[in-house]
């Protein structure tokens, strides 16, 4: 039976996702001061997984969307701030750059909602500790010391407040060119499905045209970033 390879995540606000590629530009740009080697993540598809489901059924992710859909209409309005920069470190000096999310115990409860009813669906739980946050960029061959010192010149920015009115899904194709995200299906967070919109493409981004209170959908997008994974 045919596989998709999908992930569950929350969209940042647009007002959010702008002030990320303003501050994102300027450490683009530091970074290339000192060669650090570091792979971008376009502004539309910057997010916040909840959790990787790896390679599944087409049949498992509706059931996937039947089981948490009476949860996530029952939650209490779900909103975090994007203040600073952090990163995870990998294999072979290489390094996940991310904006740093908070208050984190939100976020975390309802990561732990969403792995139980998952784990009741058969999947296996997550021994590692989520941390929720929103990748900007994958580095590889880094020095940490260079990052340590070009993040700290943007950790007191704080990038603003989002809402999250929806959980998503998306299958996420993977080519030569880049990684694809595709909506597969949304779910209400407190019954706001009204309040959510799409944007499709980068230029929506740069042209300012949703009002500052949407979330940013990623729809069908091409980026270039490597992977997506509970650790990114």
């Amino acid at each position: 039976m045919k596989t998709v390879r999908c992930f569950l995540a929350l969209n940042l606000d647009l007002k959010t996702v702008r002030e990320l590629k303003n501050v994102q530009t300027e450490i683009i740009k530091k970074s290339r001061e000192v060669n650090l080697d570091v792979n971008w993540v376009p502004p539309q598809n910057i997010h916040i997984t909840v959790r990787f489901l790896g390679a599944i059924t087409e049949p498992m992710i509706q059931a996937i969307k039947d089981s948490l859909e009476s949860s996530t209409r029952s939650l209490e309005s779900l909103h975090a701030s994007s203040k600073g920069f952090g990163y995870f470190k990998g294999d072979d000096n290489s390094a996940v750059i991310y904006s740093k999310i908070e208050p984190l115990d939100a976020l975390d409860s309802f990561h732990s909602i969403v792995s139980k009813k998952l784990e009741n669906a058969g999947f296996k739980e997550k021994s590692e500790k989520y941390i929720p946050h929103a990748t900007i960029g994958r580095g590889k061959n880094i020095d940490y010391n260079q990052l340590d010192a070009l993040l700290e010149e943007f950790n007191n920015i704080d990038m603003g407040n989002s809402v999250f009115r929806n959980l998503v899904c998306y299958k996420s194709e993977i080519s030569s060119k880049g990684t694809d995200y595709k909506l597969l299906w949304r779910l209400p967070i407190s019954g706001n499905s009204n309040l959510t919109s799409t944007v499709n493409n980068l230029n929506t981004v740069n042209n300012d045209v949703k009002p500052d209170n949407e979330n940013v959908d990623m729809g069908e997008v091409s980026g270039n970033n490597d992977f997506i994974g509970e650790g990114e």
